[in-house]
């Protein structure tokens, strides 16, 4: 799962499905960049402002309705609250 689908979370999406990730996930408040995101290979793109979705860092895994555990989460969300 890929949090923020701006310039670093793009460039993560394309890095992890080159090194054969899985199935992936971003998630963003804008639909303009999580359309780019399925455009570049995500898998489920989640509009955070609208869907509800446990992304608590709870061990180990993330629990989410749109698929099984996600094993991994990358933040690329550059705010200072985040």
């Amino acid at each position: 799962m890929i949090l923020g689908a701006g310039c670093i979370g793009l460039m993560t999406l394309l890095s992890v499905k080159a090194h054969g990730c899985g199935k992936t996930i971003v998630c963003d408040l804008v639909d303009a960049k999580l359309e780019k995101a399925k455009e570049l290979g995500a898998d489920i793109c989640i509009n955070s402002g609208r869907t509800a979705c446990n992304l608590s860092p709870s061990p180990p895994r993330t629990n989410c309705r749109f698929g099984k555990n996600v094993l991994k989460t990358v933040i690329t969300i550059g705010l200072c609250s985040t």
